[in-house]
């Protein structure tokens, strides 16, 4: 069914590429023939229009090419996605994003002086456009031009002071560059002006771990967990943050509570197939600072029900959890690790 859509689609293509040339070639024809009837003003405008629908046309042409080229390249078939690129540049050069597409061949092929090319002059063609300033700025922060990328991603931010990627590319360079304060600053901006709840619980996590992981600062890591929380409530990786960093700072009541509190959340999309293994490492990891028998005992049921509920990786180790602790072997469980030192979102830097 997906490859008749496909040839539907292609052949849909065509149909409009083959009406619009010839649109193009009649307003011609109808232009000589207002030239010879001496209306020269009129014979001009539709002339225009000729020259117009044939530019559309042949970047209708263009754009099959490059989204022909991007399913190639899903495939790990570059060299082939090339081609059609090529043929689609020639065919309309100044199509920015023939230019991106083609950047990310080269780079999938370790070609990346001509993957730099081609950012370059997306740029050049769109010197606004989001994503072609953030492909230059990977290219150069991949190199080592660190300023020019940074350089890059503020032109982007000034043109678009929403722009979430933009902000949290800046920081991932700054905290590789070791620029903490300026990586604060850069999440500071962000929370002022995204109007999107995740990407500023996002923003504050990641403030919260510079606090946390670069700065030392765990009061100033707690204060942004805290900040973040209420903004989505059910997810659970504030909770686990904000825990670790009571714990690290000796209040191991305080981090009990926390992780009781994402024991006791609902589901949400970031759980899904491991919300009761999660629910169980959190139980687990209040039972180790509580030994409070119902904390065991709501671990044991957690890891119940994600045995008939969870899918079959978290399922199995759930499995595995408990056949562990009834022979007496849970002693230095990896699970037990994960809650005492819970990893950070996949926006942190490794």
């Amino acid at each position: 069914m997906s490859a008749l859509r496909s040839t539907m689609s292609r052949i849909s293509e065509h149909l409009n590429r083959r009406l619009i040339i010839t649109a193009g070639l009649l307003c011609w024809l109808g232009a000589a023939g207002l030239l010879v009837a001496a209306r020269p003003v009129k014979a001009g405008a539709l002339f225009a229009l000729g020259v117009v629908a044939l530019v559309l046309a042949s970047r209708i042409e263009a754009m099959a090419r490059v989204a022909q080229a991007r399913a190639l390249m899903s495939d790990g078939e570059f060299d082939a996605a090339l081609l059609k690129l090529n043929r689609a540049i020639k065919i309309a050069p100044r199509l920015v994003n023939a230019y991106l597409v083609r950047s990310a061949a080269y780079t999938g092929t370790s070609q990346l002086d001509l993957a730099l090319n081609d950012a370059d002059h997306a740029v050049n063609l769109a010197p606004g456009q989001s994503q072609a300033l953030l492909t230059r700025a990977r290219l150069y922060s991949y190199r080592g031009l660190h300023d020019d990328a940074i350089n890059d991603l503020r032109v982007g931010i000034r043109a678009h002071p929403d722009w979430a990627s933009g902000y949290f590319e800046l920081v991932q360079i700054q905290l590789r560059v070791r620029d903490y304060e300026a990586s604060l600053a850069t999440l500071r901006d962000l929370n002022v002006h995204s109007r999107s709840e995740r990407t500023r619980y996002d923003a504050l996590l990641l403030t919260g771990w510079v606090y946390e992981e670069k700065l030392h600062d765990l009061d100033g890591a707690i204060a942004a967990y805290t900040r973040a929380i209420p903004l989505l409530p059910d997810l659970k990786v504030g909770y686990l943050r904000r825990a670790h960093a009571y714990r690290s700072r000796g209040d191991q009541f305080q981090a009990a509570e926390d992780l009781l509190r994402a024991a006791q959340r609902l589901p949400t999309p970031e759980d899904a197939g491991q919300y009761h293994w999660l629910r169980a490492a959190c139980y687990w990891g209040r039972f180790t600072i509580t030994s409070d028998p119902r904390d065991q005992q709501a671990w044991k049921s957690a890891l119940q029900q994600s045995i008939g509920e969870d899918d079959p990786t978290f399922s199995q180790q759930s499995r595995d959890w408990l056949a562990a602790h009834r022979s007496k072997q849970l002693a230095v469980d990896p699970l037990d690790q994960m809650v005492n030192w819970p990893s950070a979102p996949s926006i942190f830097p490794n």
